[in-house]
């Protein structure tokens, strides 16, 4: 899985970060680490592996996570919104079929800013605790059951300055430690 966040400015920051144990939330300076010009990735391999980078440059990681088989509806990945109106406005066509398509998740009029949770289930069926606003399902000839992605939109208070607005994208802890064990995680951020 990959996931590309977009920015009003087209420059990017990317990087690794600790969340100490008993932190719930973290704030860094995202500038201190690596940096480019080109749209990066976060990947998220069927092993479990968890790297980001831009083209040929320099990556962020790789961390170790849980295999995406083994999970069963746990949360690896969030995507967060600075606000709303600062987005990145998609001018092309939508893709509505075919292999790689573009699915558009609308948020409440008064909603400002958001993220989503991205949450695994390897198994028959596509069940989630969560309300899942699009599920994807991916299915492998050597796995023995599909891997369903769910992406969960929760609504949050703006960040950032007043007029700003950029997007965040974590992944690489492993979902199954708890709030009293450090964690290590990968971002971008797209500004």
């Amino acid at each position: 899985m990959y996931l590309f966040p977009y920015g009003t400015t087209g420059h990017y920051f990317y990087g690794s970060q600790k969340m100490g144990e008993r932190e719930i939330s973290r704030t860094f300076n995202f500038k201190e680490q690596l940096q480019g010009d080109q749209i990066p990735k976060l990947s998220i391999h069927e092993t479990g592996q968890v790297h980001a980078y831009i083209g040929g440059q320099k990556k962020a990681g790789p961390l170790q996570a849980i295999p995406l088989a083994k999970l069963k509806g746990e949360h690896i990945a969030s995507i967060s919104i600075d606000a709303f109106e600062k987005l990145v406005e998609h001018r092309e066509e939508l893709k509505t079929t075919g292999p790689e398509r573009d699915v558009v998740i609308g948020a409440d009029d008064e909603a400002e800013s958001g993220r989503f949770a991205i949450l695994v289930n390897a198994a028959s069926a596509p069940v989630f605790k969560d309300r899942c606003a699009v599920t994807v399902h991916m299915q492998r000839p050597h796995l023995e059951t599909p891997i369903h992605i769910c992406f969960v939109p929760l609504v949050q208070e703006p960040l950032g300055p007043q007029g700003k607005g950029g997007v965040t994208v974590i992944a690489g802890w492993n979902p199954r430690k708890g709030a009293m064990e450090t964690q290590d995680l990968l971002y971008i951020r797209a500004q």
